[in-house]
């Protein structure tokens, strides 16, 4: 199911979610339609990158926050 689709509108984390698992799908499926030959391998790789990803709005929050934390300031004219 696409994230468009799903009825009313999902909060900005949910749909972050969803975008990072679609993503990494449409890249395993691009990798394996390069070289069927690897296709286990990619699939493997793919698992592995998924156990990764939050499964939940509430694993983003403290992520989310030690990333801000751990990112320089901004230097004036850098375009950030």
């Amino acid at each position: 199911m696409a994230c468009d689709e799903i009825p009313g509108q999902l909060p900005d984390q949910q749909l972050l979610i969803c975008q990072k698992y679609q993503c990494l799908a449409y890249t395993a499926a691009l990798r394996i339609l390069h070289d069927p030959r690897d296709a286990e391998e990619i699939a493997s790789d793919a698992i592995n990158r998924s156990s990764q990803l939050p499964k939940s709005t509430t694993a983003i929050a403290p992520a989310s926050k030690a990333m801000w934390r751990s990112s320089p300031a901004a230097a004036p004219g850098t375009g950030w």
